[in-house]
């Protein structure tokens, strides 16, 4: 009797084991990816958070040495091997004062409102975007094509993020 518990124990140990490295096996392109850019006088920070069928893209300006979030987008994605379709169903920003020369709040707003309608336009008009992620080792590149002219070579088409 001892002996059969020490068993079953056993099985189940090895099978609860098995069951969580299926649970934790990830796709290579999932994580959190950043890139920090200088230009036109002030440092800005894009971090990329990938799950596998989620997408958060932050965008954040260094003011007064803090990352502040300025911008962002997110929503839902299907990946085939290298080939990535985003369907954006938020848009967010935070609004910048002038006058006091700091941002408010940031604020997401979803599909079907004036603000994530406007936002789309900036961000080229279309709701879903069609690319590329191509992963090797640290080092996550993304190939969109904005300008739908079939190439990747104007700007901000490829973009090369690190974990």
């Amino acid at each position: 009797m001892k002996k059969d518990l020490s068993f079953l124990l056993l099985v189940l140990f090895i099978f609860s084991i098995l069951s969580c490295e299926k649970e934790t096996k990830r796709e290579p392109y999932e994580g959190t990816w950043s890139i920090t850019t200088s230009g036109y006088g002030f440092q800005m920070k894009d971090v990329l958070t990938l799950t596998k069928s989620t997408f958060i893209d932050l965008g954040s300006s260094l003011i007064n040495d803090v990352w502040v979030t300025t911008w962002g987008s997110k929503g839902t994605m299907v990946v085939t091997d290298i080939n990535v379709v985003l369907t954006f169903t938020h848009a967010g920003g935070a609004e910048y004062n002038y006058l006091t020369d700091t941002y408010g709040e940031f604020i997401w707003y979803g599909s079907g409102t004036p603000q994530f309608e406007d936002m789309l336009q900036d961000m080229g008009g279309n709701v879903t975007l069609n690319g590329e992620f191509l992963v090797a080792g640290d080092t996550l590149t993304t190939r969109f094509d904005l300008d739908n002219d079939d190439l990747y070579i104007s700007a901000n088409e490829v973009t090369v993020y690190t974990r």
